[in-house]
């Protein structure tokens, strides 16, 4: 007999059973991953005690409608919800409102050794060499696997702008991105080439590099305007001549045969010299189309294709700095990221560069003059004047961002507005990094990047419920709800 065949159908059994059972885990899931992503896309409603739109009057007893990560619409107290949709209550006393936006961080990046700090802000040093830093990407140095992200959504941060960590004139290029944990970090990229960070302090050799990079960067601009004109501009139409009357043509005479031609002699052999057989090449006219010129980071700010922040520190540097924008030929639209305590009058010159300036970035930080009662309230002059307000962390680390709830108090009491105050972490750097139209304010079509608070977020005792990211929940995460900080 053949023991054999019995055991080789034995083990082709337990394949086959185990090829089955295989596939059934798969098909199941990936049935669950398919419900996950129907439930995720489905309309969801959320009905909060006030809803914060930001660019709009607050709306009480409102819901929020979201679907497919988008805002699908907010509906004001008692208005009829569509039908077969259930809206979550999240309690009388709760807020909605934007996810927080940090326009200036550096917070986990590869190569970055200063923790809870930003390059050029707390060392307030910049290499004063004339290397052109704009070719470095925050984005390669970003970590997207750090659990800081998810830290950040639990203290209401949705966006981030990131800056590279090098400290030249040119820094290099931003990124802008969500807060998000994930292995493929082009998940969390709202852009990987975003504005142009700038860095600048006093003295002769600063200013003299600047001038240079500015003087290169606008013929740079002067240059591709040409050539863009150039390429636009059509070719004038020739003038047409009227058409002169042909004279009648004469019969044509009988075709005769051809004469053949006499055949050219062969050349004569030279010694010592080689006769090509080829008729002689007439020399091309046509010569080659020049390249056309590359803009650089610094020119296509100068083109309005990009933004620029300059981050200054020393109070002295930024009256050369005035001085020097106003020198230039042309409009040079910025972001100044600047030291929280400035007098009322050098807020006054800053703002003067009304053509220039986007916005400032500061921390919120209130500091009384000695031996005296007067405070200096660095963002309400700015805001006196007309000037758009982003304030960030006091610290770059998950407890400066969670801290800020207090500082943000802190400033509603020493006299500025809660809106203002409000605008000043949503649509304020939603404006400055170009991204208004998704990002800092709750509108139909705008991405669904909110949170929940419990309370007033300004009371200084308010935590966050629950944080969204593109309509997708990302705080509490359900296995890591229980973590502590470290």
């Amino acid at each position: 007999m053949n023991f054999k065949r019995p055991r080789h159908m034995k083990r082709a059994l337990l394949i086959t059973l185990s090829a089955c059972f295989t596939l059934l885990v798969s098909t199941s899931w990936l049935q669950a991953d398919d419900k996950k992503k129907e439930d995720e896309n489905q309309l969801k409603a959320y009905r909060a005690g006030t809803i914060l739109p930001m660019e709009g009057p607050a709306i009480k007893g409102g819901v929020l409608l979201v679907k497919d990560g988008k805002i699908e619409n907010i509906l004001k107290a008692g208005e009829k919800l569509p039908d077969g949709v259930k809206a979550e209550d999240m309690g009388k006393d709760s807020v909605i409102l934007p996810s927080f936006i940090n326009p200036y961080t550096q917070v986990n990046l590869l190569g970055s050794n200063v923790k809870g700090s930003r390059s050029g802000v707390t060392r307030g040093y910049v290499s004063a060499s004339t290397r052109d830093g704009s070719k470095y990407k925050a984005f390669d140095q970003i970590q997207s696997t750090a659990k800081i992200f998810n830290q950040l959504a639990q203290h209401g941060y949705g966006t981030l702008a990131v800056i590279p960590s090098y400290r030249y004139i040119l820094s290099g290029r931003a990124a802008i991105i969500d807060t998000i944990e994930t292995k493929d970090k082009k998940e969390m990229a709202l852009s990987e080439d975003a504005f142009l960070a700038m860095q600048y302090t006093v003295g002769r050799t600063a200013k003299s590099s600047l001038e240079a990079q500015f003087k290169k960067a606008l013929e740079t601009a002067k240059k591709i305007r040409e050539e863009r004109a150039n390429k636009n501009k059509k070719p004038a139409a020739k003038p047409t001549k009227p058409e002169a009357k042909k004279p009648p043509t004469p019969p044509k005479p009988s075709p005769r045969p051809p004469i053949p031609s006499p055949r050219p002699p062969s050349p004569v052999p030279i010694p010592g010299r080689t006769v090509s057989s080829k008729p002689p090449t007439k020399p091309t006219s046509s010569s080659k189309k020049p390249k056309p010129t590359v803009a650089t980071p610094l020119s296509q700010v100068f083109l309005g294709e990009r933004k620029a922040v300059v981050i200054i520190t020393v109070p002295a540097a930024i009256d050369h700095f005035v001085k020097l924008v106003k020198t230039l030929p042309e409009k040079f639209k910025f972001t100044l990221v600047t030291a929280p305590i400035l007098e009322e009058d050098q807020v006054e010159r800053i703002a003067s560069l009304k053509d220039h300036l986007e916005g400032v970035v500061l921390e919120p930080y209130i500091s009384r003059i000695s031996d005296t009662t007067i405070y200096i309230n660095t963002a309400r002059y700015f805001a006196k004047h007309g000037v758009n307000v982003s304030l960030i962390p006091m610290s770059d680390d998950a407890r400066g961002h969670k801290d800020i709830f207090y500082f943000l108090a802190n400033m509603v009491k020493s006299g500025m507005d809660s809106e203002t105050v409000l605008k000043s972490v949503t649509v304020n750097p939603a404006k400055m990094l170009g991204i208004e139209k998704k990002r800092g304010s709750l509108a139909k079509g705008r991405d669904a990047n909110f949170v929940i608070f419990d309370k007033d977020p300004l009371s200084g005792m308010a935590e966050v419920k629950k944080s969204f990211s593109r309509g997708k929940i990302v705080f509490p995460v359900p296995e890591k709800k229980d973590e502590e900080e470290k």
